[in-house]
């Protein structure tokens, strides 16, 4: 059995931490099987940064909770919550680090993709989200908007994330946030693909994220299922 620290979900797909182990090693080069993706290195490091993915959540766990791998036990002993839908505490500050987590189908369990956030406290920069090509042009990656901003900012003390999307082009599978004007923008250019690309930088705000869910024209989005579960095993 593994203990799995959360998962949140709707009824299509569902996200969890990274947890070391050889399913999650397996899967996550599959989603940047044509895609030379920002943040993800060549595959002959891909043990070493597999590794240090897992040791820094796992840093996280105890500076937290006491342990690398706890308990319901010990979670429940520093005051964190376990119920399903709880509220988690604001991160400390102190200790920025990076949120790997998967992508997984509801129903069939089948590896959709992962993606990499950098968290600071209430404050998320999103560096990257891969999908594999067989999942792609699916809707997948607006559920990923939908859940993850639901995730963040009502449950995890998040009050500001900044996102990354290229600029002038409108995804086919997404919500675009610079179409939604939800925040200004700057632009900065990257090299994460093989022609360099100019992206924008959206800063969005808790507060500005609550007035869109709640606009008339995003009622799907903000009554769609979701669901968090904490410290559970399977």
């Amino acid at each position: 059995m593994t203990l799995i620290p959360y998962r949140y979900r709707n009824d299509r797909i569902y996200m969890q931490p990274l947890l070391r182990r050889v399913l999650d090693k397996e899967k996550i080069p599959l989603a940047r099987g044509d895609w030379r993706a920002d943040g993800v290195v060549p595959m002959d490091s891909w043990d070493y940064i597999f590794d240090l993915w897992c040791d820094e959540l796992e840093e996280v766990n105890f500076r937290t909770y006491g342990a690398k791998f706890p308990t319901i036990e010990q979670v429940k002993a520093v005051g964190y919550p376990t119920e399903t839908n709880s509220i988690l505490p604001v991160t400390d500050t102190a200790y920025p680090f990076n949120l790997i987590e998967t992508i997984w189908e509801v129903g069939t369990n089948e590896f959709i993709g992962f993606s990499k956030t950098w968290i600071y406290g209430d404050h998320s920069t999103h560096e990257v989200t891969c999908f594999i090509p067989e999942m792609r042009n699916k809707g997948y990656h607006t559920d990923f908007n939908t859940i993850t901003a639901k995730s963040w900012y009502l449950y995890a003390g998040g009050q500001k994330s900044t996102i990354f999307t290229p600029q002038n082009i409108t995804p086919s599978d997404g919500l675009h946030w610079k179409d939604n004007a939800l925040s200004s923008e700057t632009y900065k250019e990257c090299d994460d693909r093989v022609d360099s690309i100019t992206y924008a930088e959206v800063n969005i705000t808790k507060a500005e994220y609550l007035h869109w869910i709640n606009l008339e024209e995003n009622q799907t989005f903000k009554n769609e299922t979701f669901t968090i579960e904490r410290w559970f095993e399977e």
